[in-house]
């Protein structure tokens, strides 16, 4: 009896063990049930993270709205992830990946980027991103010496480039580098230095024998890296102006229609000078350009009295008998034609005046004396008379030219009145002289030494003046002659910028932005009646047209 109270009592408290294990387990399994339908919930309200990120978010719409006039942009897949393609005819493109892994990291760069042509393929090591790629689509590859490369900025002052054919590539291109390779300095003895660059050499007082740039500009025109750059030898030592296009040229990079101007005072001809050139303590703004010897290209302050010319050279006309004129917008002729003569031209041979005149010659600038340029006496052309005469017996208007070599200022004088007294002898024969009485001021090149090389620019300056007072108080009016580099470096057109301008420039092309009246644009011309080479004019402007007030 007693051991089976016992069982009784032991299947008892069984049943609660078991039945308590039951109540923990249903409440667990509520627990769980309950956390399952939470997170069921969640799930269905918070949306999921994506595997992977892109740097464009946007990139098939922008490649679906580019419209390139020769590249094309695509999105596509590559190796199962997002590339940008920009591809150009030929079978040039370049991919750039778009999408990567959301917990990218430094080593995910495999084939980040890569180039084809056909069936070559490289990795890309130039930085080209994707928001890059439709900035560049935009933009033309260059085209040189039968290869195409495309160019991008680096964003720190140095270039990328492709070669779209060959697929070769440079990184970093320093463009004030590739510059200052076409710039050669040596120390001389002097404490001076010599400069050489673009086949010309300069020699400048300083004894810094390098180059730099300050203020150095540089603009991706159409893939071609343009600079522009004043050049220094030290700060505050400015010698010039250089300007080029920087392109890829091999396995190197080359510059190309480079210029460099050296900077020089505008008595930097004088004789006697060293031909050292004082560094510019600033940039010259707005300079006057010369060609200089050597190949040597000049800048100078521009002429602050002398105005620029309003001449629209693309109404100059130039005949089949090489004669010129300029018209107007409305295409009336607006110049007159004209020649100049000395005793040159009758030593070939007797001046058909009627010829002349009716070859369409309206005018005749005639030399009537020169100074000699050792002993310096005064003479008249030995012709001068049979000109006058030819000339206005036909009607063609005439001038006169004095060929000077004065030194001085009564020199410079006793020519004015030469040309006074010879004019009055021209009237005795009925010859009104209705055009300009010309200074001839230039170089004497078959001897150094003549007396008008001699002269600084002050000194030139000062005899030009005296020889237009006199003439201008006569009641002629005055005027000069010179060409593009002596009227700039060899006296001084601002203090003569009153008087009337007779240029002598031979070319189609003219260079020379400031003003002028007549232009001598030939020595060896043709005109029937006179034998031989010629000089040919073409007058422009009413100063030099006018009669004159005797």
């Amino acid at each position: 009896m007693e051991q089976m109270k016992i069982h009784l009592r032991n299947r008892r408290i069984a049943f609660w063990v078991v039945f308590a294990l039951f109540i923990v387990a249903a409440t667990a399994f509520g627990i769980m049930l309950a956390e399952y339908e939470k997170s069921k919930k969640n799930k269905e309200t918070t949306p999921v993270e994506p595997a992977t990120v892109f740097v464009l978010e946007n990139a098939a719409e922008q490649a679906a709205s580019f419209k390139g006039e020769h590249s094309t942009v695509q999105v596509e897949t590559i190796l199962g992830w997002q590339y940008i393609t920009l591809s150009y005819p030929g079978g040039f493109s370049l991919s750039v990946r778009n999408e990567y892994p959301k917990e990218r990291v430094e080593s995910d760069d495999i084939l980040s980027a890569f180039i084809r042509n056909g069936g070559e393929i490289r990795k890309l090591h130039n930085d080209v991103t994707p928001e890059s790629i439709f900035k560049l689509a935009l933009q033309e590859p260059v085209t040189m010496e039968d290869y195409q490369y495309l160019f991008f900025g680096n964003g720190d002052g140095t270039y990328g480039f492709i070669n779209m054919i060959t697929l070769d590539e440079a990184v970093s291109v320093d463009p004030k580098t590739v510059a200052a390779s076409y710039f050669t300095t040596a120390a001389k003895e002097d404490e001076t230095v010599s400069v050489k660059v673009a086949g010309a050499e300069y020699t400048f007082r300083s004894g810094t024998p390098y180059v730099s740039f300050e203020g150095f500009q540089i603009s991706d025109e159409n893939h071609l890296l343009v600079i522009s750059t004043p050049v220094c030898l030290a700060k505050g030592e400015y010698i010039g102006y250089l300007d080029g296009t920087i392109v890829p040229s091999g396995d190197h990079f080359a510059m190309i229609n480079s210029k460099f101007g050296a900077y020089v005072g505008l008595d930097y001809e004088d004789p006697g000078s060293t031909k050292i050139i004082e560094p510019a303590a600033e940039p010259i703004d707005n300079p006057i350009v010369l060609t200089g010897a050597s190949s040597g290209r000049y800048y100078l302050p521009r002429f602050a009295n002398v105005p620029f010319h309003s001449y629209d050279w693309n109404n100059l006309v130039i005949k089949d008998n090489g004669f010129r004129e300029l018209r107007d917008d409305e295409g009336n002729v607006i110049s007159r034609m004209g020649i100049d003569l000395s005793h040159h031209n009758n030593d070939k041979g007797e001046i058909d005046w009627n010829q002349v005149k009716e070859a369409g010659i309206e005018f005749a600038m005639i030399r009537c004396g020169y100074r000699g340029v050792t002993q310096g006496s005064v003479e008249k052309d030995r012709f001068e008379l049979d000109n006058i005469r030819g000339a206005a017996s036909v009607g063609i208007d005439i001038g006169l030219y004095f060929y000077t070599q004065a030194i001085t200022e009564a020199e410079a004088i006793e020519e004015a009145q030469f040309c006074l007294e010879r004019i009055k002898e021209y009237q005795a024969y009925g010859a009104e002289i209705k055009l300009p009485i010309v200074i001839d001021t230039e170089l004497y090149e078959t001897k150094s030494t003549a007396r008008g090389n001699l002269l600084t620019r002050a000194e030139r300056t000062k005899c030009l003046q005296a020889f237009c007072k006199v003439i201008e108080e006569a009641g002629f009016t005055p005027m000069v002659y010179a060409s593009t580099r002596w009227s700039i470096l060899n006296y001084d057109r601002d203090a003569l910028s009153k008087y009337p301008f007779w240029f002598a420039y031979y070319g189609e092309k003219v260079t020379y932005r400031f003003d002028f009246d007549i232009w001598q644009y030939t020595s060896s011309g043709t005109v029937p009646g006179i034998k031989g080479d010629v000089d040919l004019d073409i007058m422009l402007t009413y100063p030099a047209m006018k009669e004159q007030q005797n």
